[in-house]
């Protein structure tokens, strides 16, 4: 079928092709009813006989109708793999068999044949779920693109769980990823950007990539297409047409590649299935083989690494479907089987509770004892279930009526929040230093704020599998901390005396919304019926507005100069302007923050 470079840029297209080696019967079925986005072409192949014997024939239009090709070839390529072909040179026994067995085959299996009602679409919450669990644990792509080697492997593994998911719904084994056909892949997909069609740009057959990279098969399969922008774009694409789904459901593949281009702008997709393999043993490819109670092992990231016994290496994420045996709700040592290509792989597992260990050191550490059975349950659900993050739940402790109930002294309470937060002493100066902050005005919640979020309650987080999240502090006060230190100092040094929460919180207010200036506020203070019943001496309502405006003890010559203005006749308010508007006071409030 021949294609008009434009008409290819213009419209999304979608092919396929499937080959087995030795003789597979190609069956044509009904042409299923292409996405509007898409013109499908379908074409099956069988070789049997000498490539020289070519039968073509073409039932429709060149746009609109399938084409269907067969093809028959008497020997077998070079590179078909033996039957059962010896256990590689190279494969030892393993070395943890918690974490890498032997493969068990089991005799007279076949897969049942079911159907779904499944599509891509439908998958697609499922699918984004098992790829986020795996994505910072896959092997490197060393394939040429114009991608970079994160992108190729992240679309092929995103591809990769599509298949699987529709094919295990479809009562059919999982397929692995492999290196090598991802690379043969890859250059197809170059190639249909020159050549959309399933040959090549030198007019050989698309399935010369396999001798040409020493890729082993007994059957093999591609699915083409250009124009769609994503990886489940392009499955429900291909999806809605009967001989794309046909290969992505062909019960005789094992392994699949997947490629993509867009070094011109219009991305081209390529998926080379092959099949014909036994597997030699399967092996977790990146857990250390401790999980998480209440989570499926599909939900935990689980990679498996297969290899085969003509030497190829794959790898799937795990499926729920493939393991029995497991119990997510029970902790301790489990062993689950993992059933896979009718035999199956024995692993020990070891099952734990890093969020109800880290609630409990929560208990420990904030009130003094151990959990209650009630509690701890409730506090790790709202972990698990991300109701809450771990920084809010620790502050749920220190903020609780039963912490604030043992009245530790604020060297106390800083010593708690460095066993909890930091898991360790406090030294002599970071201990200072905070009780300072609370002698500065700033609530303990202030302070337990900048334990919550320091790196190393991060990292205690991390070490059992929770996100730290951000303390949340509402009161005024604790929204800006100069702000509030500028206000307690003029509790201190007008009114004599440390601020009361309401006062200091409503004071802060004003200044936050810009409803009182620093000026503002601070006349305030000094003008308040409490300054004003101290009944002041002149000269002392002088020394107050130095300490208040200038952080400073008057000098004998300034403080005549002032007292001599009032005796003069002028009021305090004319004063206490003349203080206000320095550029000693406009100094210092910025040095608070405060414009």
């Amino acid at each position: 079928m021949k294609l008009k470079k434009n008409f290819c840029i213009l419209l999304t297209m979608i092919l396929c092709l499937t080959s087995s080696v030795p003789t597979f019967a190609a069956e044509t079925g009904d042409t299923a009813t292409a996405p509007e986005t898409a013109i499908p072409e379908s074409i099956l192949e069988s070789e049997t006989s000498a490539p020289e014997t070519v039968i073509e024939s073409e039932t429709s239009s060149e746009t609109t109708a399938p084409e269907s090709v067969i093809e028959s070839e008497n020997a077998a390529p070079e590179t078909i793999a033996e039957t059962e072909p010896a256990a590689p040179e190279s494969q030892s026994e393993p070395s943890q068999p918690s974490i890498s067995e032997a493969y068990n085959s089991m005799e007279n299996y076949a897969a049942p044949a079911t159907t779904s009602s499944s599509t891509p679409s439908s998958l697609q919450a499922e699918a984004s779920a098992i790829f986020n669990s795996i994505k910072d644990s896959l092997p490197v792509s060393r394939s040429r693109s114009s991608l970079s080697s994160e992108e190729i492997i992240n679309t092929a593994y995103e591809m990769l769980i599509y298949i699987n998911l529709l094919r295990t719904e479809n009562g059919l084994e999982p397929l692995v990823i492999s290196e090598e056909l991802t690379s043969a892949a890859v250059i197809r997909a170059e190639e249909c950007q020159e050549r959309f069609e399933h040959i090549r740009p030198d007019g050989s057959s698309c399935f010369t990539i396999l001798s040409e990279m020493g890729i082993p098969f007994m059957s093999t399969g591609e699915n083409i297409a250009i124009g769609q922008p994503d990886v489940l774009s392009v499955m429900q694409a291909w999806w809605n047409s009967e001989g794309h789904r046909n290969n992505i459901l062909n019960s005789s593949f094992q392994a699949v590649g997947v490629g993509l281009d867009v070094s011109t702008g219009t991305p081209t997709w390529v998926q080379i299935f092959t099949g014909g393999y036994t597997p030699y043993s399967i092996s977790f490819y990146n857990p250390s083989g401790v999980f998480q109670v209440g989570d499926s092992l599909q939900e935990q990231g689980i990679l498996l690494e297969i290899t085969f016994t003509n030497g190829m290496v794959g790898y799937m994420p795990l499926l729920d479907s493939m393991v029995s045996g497991y119990d997510p709700n029970t902790t301790g040592t489990q062993t689950i089987r993992v059933n896979y290509m009718g035999g199956y792989v024995d692993f020990t597992i070891e099952i734990t509770d890093p969020i109800g260990a880290f609630v409990s050191r929560l208990y420990t550490e904030v009130l003094g004892r151990t959990p209650d059975p009630t509690g701890l349950a409730e506090w790790s659900q709202v972990l698990k279930n991300g109701q809450e993050q771990g920084a809010k739940v620790a502050q749920g402790f220190i903020d609780s009526d039963e912490f604030k109930g043992r009245n530790l002294s604020d060297e106390e309470y800083v010593t708690v929040l460095y066993h909890t937060f930091f898991d360790r002493e406090p030294d002599s100066a970071g201990l200072n230093a905070w009780i300072g902050v609370l002698n500065d005005g700033l609530s303990r919640l202030h302070v337990f704020k900048g334990f919550a979020e320091s790196n190393e309650f991060t990292q205690i987080c991390a070490n059992y599998g929770i996100v730290r999240g951000n303390a949340q502090l509402t009161a005024p006060r604790d929204q800006n901390e100069g702000v509030t230190k500028f206000l307690v100092r003029c509790y201190r040094l007008c009114l004599g005396r440390e601020a009361d929460e309401n006062g200091l919180n409503s004071w802060c207010t004003q200044i936050l919304t810009g409803a009182n200036t620093a000026k503002q506020a601070a006349y305030g203070f000094v003008f308040s019926n409490e300054f004003q019943s101290k009944n002041l001496s002149d000269e002392d309502y002088v020394k107050t507005l130095y300490r208040v405006f200038m952080d400073r003890e008057p000098d004998s010559a300034g403080l005549n100069s002032w007292v001599n203005v009032l005796r003069s006749g002028q009021s305090r308010e004319h004063v206490f302007n003349g203080f206000a508007d320095s550029p000693e006071f406009i100094e210092l409030c910025q040095s608070y923050g405060i414009q």
